[in-house]
């Protein structure tokens, strides 16, 4: 079972560990909260300065999938899109403001130090819950069909810092988020190096295709392996 089973069952379904003895107060668990995602979190908390890097790894919204980015452009800080302005760290989850139907968002995992993302994207970042939480929260159906609901505009829809602050939900008490964070902490950072290995042989992929294609690389004897 993965984080978003784990966050459903736990968080929507209210099935967490020892659910069977806490007192539901118009069914909603003894010492649960209403809340808005400001409370918890920062947005867009570190902006890139002048002249601090002079090469970057860019991430655009066209980077990034369901849950992962997808590809990295480097860039001489001259050459840089003007939107190459948001710094991120370890735990930070961004959103794109655009199309929030798409679900393009993503968890940042031990980025390089020059990574840097585009003003297309809200950073979330958690400052009284942990990041496997907020990650799982920002995964959900339950959050994306908010935003949906209030993005501005019908031929560009989009959302702003102010509507994913505005987000409201019911937040557990502590204990039960650092458990949720103990059992799930792991799959991330598998998942995480589970991309690193599949990007790696893609990149290998695209530059031994072309020279197998061209015939530069023969494999015609190479041993067979039985």
């Amino acid at each position: 079972m993965g984080p978003p089973l784990y966050y459903n069952s736990w968080f929507i379904n209210f099935k967490f560990p020892n659910h069977e003895q806490v007192k539901f107060v118009d069914g909603i668990p003894e010492g649960w909260t209403n809340v808005s995602l400001k409370e918890v979190i920062s947005t867009n908390p570190s902006t890139l300065k002048k002249g601090e890097l002079d090469e970057i790894l860019y991430v655009d919204i066209s980077s990034v999938g369901q849950g992962k980015i997808e590809s990295f452009t480097q860039y001489h800080i001259d050459d840089a899109p003007g939107r190459a302005k948001r710094k991120v760290q370890h735990g930070d989850v961004i959103w794109s403001c655009v199309r929030p139907n798409r679900k393009q968002y993503a968890l940042i995992q031990n980025p390089q130090s020059n990574l840097i993302v585009s003003t297309g994207f809200t950073v979330l970042r958690p400052t009284k819950i942990p990041f496997t939480y907020l990650t799982a929260l920002a995964a959900s159906d339950n959050f994306c069909g908010y935003l949906t609901s209030v993005a501005q505009g019908a031929a560009y829809p989009a959302v702003t810092y102010k509507d994913f602050e505005d987000y409201e939900f019911l937040l557990p008490p502590k204990s039960l988020l650092d458990k949720f964070h103990e059992v799930v902490e792991l799959m991330y950072e598998q998942m995480h190096i589970l991309q690193i290995q599949n990007q790696k042989l893609q990149d290998l992929k695209e530059i031994l295709l072309p020279r197998l294609m061209s015939g530069e690389l023969d494999v015609s004897k190479l041993s067979s392996i039985e």
